[in-house]
């Protein structure tokens, strides 16, 4: 049985030394799609902006009167629990 354990461990170790090397042509197109991605979010970035801070906007409304809601409901339960005593 422990050959067939070495045999199996020998076959897993270079399965995964084959897997984890890769060539220089893997590199050089990680290089090349990471600056064609550099490009393309520097151009984009402006507009980005624009369309996250009007999203925030749209939500700001909402999620501050739920934030001063949830505020208010812990005061009066807090006072609650004081007059109770």
């Amino acid at each position: 049985m422990s050959q067939e354990m070495n045999k199996i461990a020998v076959i897993l170790v270079l399965a995964c030394l084959s897997i984890s090397c890769g060539g220089y042509g893997d590199l050089e197109f990680d290089q090349k799609l990471q600056k064609r991605t550099d490009s393309l979010f520097s151009v984009k970035r402006a507009s980005l902006r624009k369309e996250i801070d009007s999203l925030c906007q749209l939500r700001y409304d909402s999620v501050y009167q739920a934030a001063i809601d949830s505020i208010k409901q812990k005061q009066i339960s807090e006072i609650q629990h004081i007059l109770d005593r």
